[in-house]
């Protein structure tokens, strides 16, 4: 075929839509293979349950924050328990659901409802059920990273979905984490440190940008509330508001102090390995934290007998959970420069949490909110010395670490998160109407 016979790619592109709205039965006979891998058994969509507001967040559930918001929307509004266990009673204020499209397995987080995901991306009869029954019974919607909570049920186009919603009175927010939203190349530019400058990372930054801008680009062009989980996304999307990651701080609560029982630093104990510190570092994605950095370090003082290192990936949350029970110092990055839901965790428990925040971040929040991020700051540069200097003064670092539960019952237990995803639903620009008050500002406080 001549090159100047190719179809243009934006051709490949409208045709694959177009053929992704056809009925089942048509597109079995143009597309078989596509239709190959649907289950034969289809779970049918249900309403969301009765009450004076209804609630969907999806369809990642990146975290388990969907999951999270939904319990802190609901624990905001009383009466939501005779919902669940099906009492006889009128109907609450406020049910939520969170809903997941991506694939299930060991290292899911709890969700309400699990999409299939063949049938939310193949099968176009199965959409429109999904959006009629399940979305078009929501009163409020809250949409993860700008993507289409219907998958391809409005032609995967943000703008067209929340429209749809909308014109039915369903109001709308989005919400961004992070990396779905980042201007890799802008990070780049702002931190000495970030990994987009690594090697590793150059190949893919290119197509990353483009991805991303267009997914910000998206995002504005709906004009409905954004939110961010980080203080990052507030400086790739300034019209943004922080929700903040939800932890439950009761369930990660751990007695035993860190660092509470170690031998001298300076002369460890060669028969009793196990009285070293233990320190944990669980990266979600290990170039992007800076753990080729961090397993450098920690393998030197590990060879040293300093600490123990327990280094994990790819494992499920629950041993994640048990590892930080058992620790002393969690690292979490070197590179990034914020915190999230790992870091919370890690400081609900109690934990010494090491990691890179950036100081405009931890201004933010003092500024804003009176309180201290308790994590002790590192760079890659700065990590060894660091860690060190913890080892050397395990009192200061228990009574830093001793701060961690109380500065996440305060700002990541679900309160403020739940006020301010309602603040952003009850703004006139979640039914698409113009605010009474120019940008963010009619939400309140954006950190």
């Amino acid at each position: 075929m001549r090159p100047d016979s190719v179809l243009p790619l934006r051709w490949v592109h409208a045709v694959g839509g177009a053929l992704s709205l056809l009925p089942d039965a048509a597109g079995r006979l143009l597309r078989p293979a596509r239709y190959r891998d649907l289950p034969a058994a289809r779970p049918r969509p249900e309403p969301l349950p009765p009450a004076a507001r209804r609630v969907l967040l999806g369809p990642v559930n990146t975290a388990g924050q969907a999951h999270a918001w939904a319990r802190a929307l609901e624990a905001a509004h009383p009466g939501e328990e005779a919902a669940h266990a099906g009492a006889a009673a009128a109907p609450p204020a406020l049910v939520a659901r969170s809903l997941s499209a991506t694939a299930a397995g060991p290292f899911a987080f709890p969700v309400d409802i699990a999409v299939p995901p063949a049938l939310s991306r193949v099968s176009r009869d199965w959409q429109r059920e999904h959006t009629r029954v399940r979305g078009f019974s929501a009163t409020d919607v809250v949409i993860e990273s700008g993507l289409p909570l219907f998958g391809p049920a409005f032609g995967q186009s943000l703008q067209r979905e929340v429209r749809a919603l909308q014109r039915r009175g369903i109001r709308v927010v989005i919400v961004c984490h992070g990396s779905d939203v980042r201007d890799v190349v802008a990070h780049a530019a702002r931190l000495d440190c970030s990994p987009y400058r690594l090697p590793a990372l150059a190949a893919s930054v290119p197509a990353v940008q483009r991805r991303t801008r267009e997914r910000r680009r998206a995002i504005r062009a709906t004009g409905a509330p954004v939110l961010g989980t980080t203080h990052g996304v507030l400086i790739d999307l300034p019209e943004a508001t922080w929700v903040p990651v939800v932890v439950d701080v009761a369930a990660w609560a751990v007695e035993r102090p860190p660092l509470a029982a170690r031998p001298d630093a300076a002369q460890p104990d060669a028969a009793q390995p196990d009285a070293a510190p233990l320190v944990v570092h669980a990266p979600s994605q290990s170039v992007i934290k800076g753990s080729d950095v961090i397993d450098a370090v920690l393998g030197r003082l590990a060879a040293e007998g300093l600490v123990r290192y327990e280094r994990l990936e790819q494992v499920t949350h629950e041993a994640v959970a048990a590892a930080y029970r058992r620790a002393d110092i969690m690292v979490d990055s070197v590179r990034m420069g914020g915190y999230g839901v790992a870091a919370c965790e890690a400081l609900a428990a109690g934990r010494v949490v090491v990691s890179n925040v950036l100081p405009a971040y931890r201004a933010a929040i003092a500024r804003d909110h009176g309180l201290e991020v308790p994590i002790v700051q590192a760079e890659p540069e700065t990590l060894e010395g660091v860690l060190r200097g913890l080892l050397r003064d395990p009192a200061a670092a228990r009574a830093t670490a001793e701060r961690g539960p109380a500065f996440v019952r305060a700002l990541h237990d679900g309160r403020l998160s739940a006020a301010r995803i309602l603040a952003a639903l009850d703004s006139p620009a979640a039914l698409g109407r113009s605010a009474t008050l120019d940008g963010p500002a009619a939400l309140g406080s954006r950190q």
